[in-house]
């Protein structure tokens, strides 16, 4: 009976471990090799302030979970700079690095041969040392730490991190600052792991280096991937899985001596078998899917009148102050080596105005929208929005000054059903800080309730509230733009810049889209500035168009005038 309350107590703590991990693999995407490390932090501070200090061992458990957080989020910082294979080479490296440490800091950790000794814990004066106490014990931290991770990931935060996996730079032109959210799961991520550590020494009251080798990092990310990344429950079925299944074969006669030997052979086959033919893991992130879609479908249902609402909401006023204009672009310049992709380029933009941007490919356009929504740097030029410079403001601030844009290919988050995908862009939510979202969860309820109701308002607005479960990965392509839209809307941004919104759809759909620009325009009283390459689109909706060629603004009035000047017929269509 014992044995099975040891295997059901480790299970528990890499169960905790794995779970910490699943949120920086399976909601934020970054593949970590060193999470073993922060497990060792819980451990070896736990043993110290134990052992040397002889303090209770609530207080090791909390200095663990500070310093590894700390920790977490120093690591995180160089990370930053870095994407996909590069993040798994630094953090192997770091690793190593701390492996090294455990073996040659003795005065600290006592070299190789680890700290022996470590008191067990004590509560209300009472020994804890029956396998069955510490089941107990452990039991209520996991499910302690379980409770966090379910709040982080059922929370807008965890919304947020999903939406920075799918497509960075489509969240920082929504407002959002993905670099604080990698740094904060870092730090969380580490923080619950090494609790999980701390647990470890208290229970088996000795560890080592060899604790915490690359080796263990590598089977903590195998017990995510096996038991289905980015699902709540997967990693925990994987930590049962690669736990308890090694153990249960020590019985099969013949295979107790031989089972430590085949541990790692068996970790590594069982990973190419599921790669081979289950590489979503035994519980994979669909199921997760499913579950929001059934609750995005329930609130689509709560919110039924909502399309009719949005028909006969009153026109708004335009935000800002009429004397000034909505945006103005002064001798903006750009250039890329030895080309001038923008050249002294300016433009004004009337408040509650729709205006055209239109030239041959290759002239500027993108890159223009691309300076002033702050994804590159001018050479030269500023940028005000309703006379507040914005120039160089990186591009996650320049919603809060009331801009953003969408993109010539959609860019939405295909792993997110359609509600969500609007919910991400709400701006202002409380939940989306960690702080927040445990201190006030009234106020973040509160906030959660408004900003449904408002993601499908605009959904009705553009036709697709009856699709707020779905998957957005599942729409057509003329659905997602209505998406786009929607989720445009939903930063309540005053300017919104949109880059060819009606590229590769089929007349109906461009029909669509018009109305739906126009309705934008007049009924929200939004300012547009509008790429747009179909000439017919752009004379039905703008009344004034900037002709751009060779990153140079050549002239600018009424599209249909334009077009019928020969210098810029020839410039637009090579004739």
């Amino acid at each position: 009976m014992d044995y099975i309350l040891h295997v059901v107590i480790f299970i528990l703590i890499y169960a905790v471990v794995v779970q910490s991990l699943n949120l920086l693999l399976g909601y934020m995407g970054i593949i970590s090799m060193c999470h073993a490390v922060f497990v060792a932090v819980g451990a070896y501070t736990a043993a110290l302030i134990s052992v040397h200090l002889g303090y209770h061992f609530l207080v090791g458990t909390l200095v663990g979970f500070v310093l590894a957080f700390i920790v977490g989020a120093l690591l995180a910082l160089p990370s930053l700079r870095i994407k996909g294979e590069y993040v798994i080479v630094f953090t192997v490296g770091f690793q190593m690095v701390a492996f090294e440490y455990m073996l040659t800091a003795r005065e600290v950790t006592q070299g190789q041969g680890g700290i022996a000794g470590i008191p067990s814990p004590e509560i209300l004066g009472h020994e804890i040392i029956s396998p069955l106490g510490f089941l107990l014990l452990i039991a209520v931290m996991a499910v302690f730490c379980f409770a966090v991770t379910w709040r982080i990931t059922r929370s807008p935060f965890g919304r947020l991190l999903k939406a920075v996996r799918e497509d960075e730079e489509a969240c920082r032109a929504l407002g959002k600052n993905p670099l604080k959210q990698k740094v904060l799961v870092f730090a969380v991520g580490g923080g619950l792991a090494a609790i999980a550590g701390s647990f470890l020494a208290y229970y088996i009251t000795y560890i080592s280096p060899f604790d915490f080798t690359i080796d263990a990092s590598v089977m903590m990310l195998v017990m995510v991937i096996l038991g289905g990344a980015g699902n709540y429950w997967g990693p925990l079925v994987g930590a049962a899985l690669l736990i308890g299944m090694p153990e249960a074969l020590r019985f099969v006669p013949g295979a107790a001596g031989i089972i430590d030997a085949l541990r790692e052979v068996f970790y590594g086959a069982l990973l190419v078998v599921f790669m081979m033919f289950r590489p979503e893991g035994i519980l994979p992130e669909s199921l997760e899917q499913k579950r929001a879609s059934k609750i995005a479908a329930a609130w689509a249902r709560m919110e039924e009148g909502s399309t009719q609402a949005a028909e006969e909401e009153p026109e708004e006023q335009p935000a800002g102050d009429p004397t000034l204009p909505a945006l103005e672009v002064r001798g903006l310049s750009k250039s890329f080596g030895g080309l001038q992709a923008v050249d002294d380029a300016s433009l004004v933009l009337p408040l509650g105005g729709t205006v055209g941007l239109i030239g041959p490919n290759g002239c500027g356009k993108t890159t223009i929208f691309n300076l002033v929504t702050g994804f590159l740097k001018p050479d030269g030029g500023s940028i005000l929005v309703q006379g507040q410079d914005i120039t160089n403001l990186a591009p996650y601030k320049m919603a809060s000054r009331g801009l953003a844009r969408s993109w010539q290919d959609v860019r939405i988050f295909p792993g997110m059903t359609v509600l969500d995908n609007v919910l991400v862009a709400r701006p202002g939510q409380s939940g989306e800080s960690l702080l927040k979202l445990f201190v006030e969860p009234r106020r973040v309820a509160r906030e959660e309730r408004a900003n449904h109701q408002k993601a499908l308002e605009y959904l009705g607005l553009v036709g697709l509230a009856d699709k707020a479960g779905q998957l957005a990965s599942g729409l057509s392509t003329a659905e997602q733009k209505l998406v786009a839209l929607a989720r445009l809307l939903a930063t309540e941004c005053p300017v919104l810049l949109l880059d060819e919104p009606t590229a590769a759809l089929d007349m109906d759909s461009v029909k669509r889209i018009i109305g739906l620009i126009e309705r934008i325009a007049v009924q929200k009283k939004k300012t547009l500035l509008l790429i747009e390459h179909n000439l017919d689109v752009v004379r039905g909706l703008v009344k004034e168009t900037y002709f751009m060629s060779e990153g140079r603004v050549l002239a600018h009035g009424d599209p249909a005038a334009l077009m019928k000047d020969p210098k810029l017929a020839e410039v637009y269509f090579g004739t």
